[in-house]
């Protein structure tokens, strides 16, 4: 059986953190509102809280990105 893979959504709102099996099992999950600053250390607490006592073997994330170009008219 292969460890569990950490997974981590950075959202403008809110921050999530799942630990999942190979078979896609959600086996913790973690979330916390995104902070408008200090917003590395909201990160190491959601997964912390996610992974707690279990050896991961990957991680996986995802963020929203804004764009400072301005769009064609």
């Amino acid at each position: 059986m292969s460890a569990p893979r950490l997974a981590l959504d950075v959202g403008g709102t809110k921050l999530a953190a799942a630990l999942v099996d190979a078979a896609g099992e959600v086996l913790r999950c973690a979330r916390c509102p995104t902070p408008p600053a200090a917003v590395w250390d909201a990160v190491s607490g959601v997964l912390s809280e996610a992974a707690a006592r279990h050896r991961c073997a990957g991680s996986a994330s995802a963020a929203a990105a804004r764009s400072t170009r301005r769009r064609a008219p």
